[in-house]
């Protein structure tokens, strides 16, 4: 019974630790404007303009990647009207792939925001380029961004998920085979002394 109680145990904190740590992994859908998996990957004033970008997902991985542009003026009085964007996708250097160019789209909610679905192919630093033709001048500014491989990141879960069940067996087994060996130690020793 306390055998069976033990591996009960082990398998369901197994069970728990692989689940929290692929829920900690897994994808997350793409929503426009913001949400909780949102960080902004840039930010800058250079006159007239005030931008600033935010990726979803927050931690870009290989797939698509929602970007949002938030453009304003520096002078709030000269809040800038319609703006064309464009946005340069370059890869990493070296992964054989060519510079995509993605038409950034104004927001219908709010007119200083624009958006755009992007793809990345590899993981690497992709640089993202940026070039606006507004009413109040053209700015261009360039925009770094990693990406990581989510499957590798997966890969290295599953690995110390089957680490650990693995260490608490072979410290389970090396209890059993010492408490066994003193065993046999104070069993050799009472024999010794009764054959005195």
């Amino acid at each position: 019974m306390c055998k069976l109680n033990t591996r009960l145990r082990l398998l369901t904190v197994s069970i728990i630790f692989f689940a929290v740590a692929i829920s900690t992994y897994s994808s997350h859908p793409v929503y426009a404007n913001g949400d909780s998996n949102t960080r902004t990957i840039f930010e800058m004033e250079s006159e007239p303009y005030s931008v600033k970008v935010t990726a979803t997902p927050s931690y870009p991985s290989i797939g698509p990647l929602h970007l949002t542009v938030f453009l304003n003026s520096i002078n709030q009085n000269d809040l800038p009207s319609e703006a064309n964007i464009s946005l340069t996708v370059n890869p990493p250097i070296g992964s054989g792939l060519g510079p995509l160019v993605y038409p950034v789209s104004s927001s219908s909610i709010n007119p200083e925001l624009y958006d755009v679905d992007i793809s990345l192919e590899v993981e690497g630093e992709w640089v993202l380029d940026f070039y606006i033709q507004g009413t109040l001048g053209d700015f261009s500014f360039t925009c770094p961004l990693e990406v990581v491989d989510r499957g590798s990141s997966i890969f290295a879960i599953a690995i110390v998920v089957a680490a650990f069940p693995a260490l608490i067996l072979s410290l389970e087994t090396w209890r059993r085979w010492d408490r066994r060996r003193k065993r046999n130690n104070q069993l050799s020793d009472t024999s010794a002394k009764q054959s005195e």
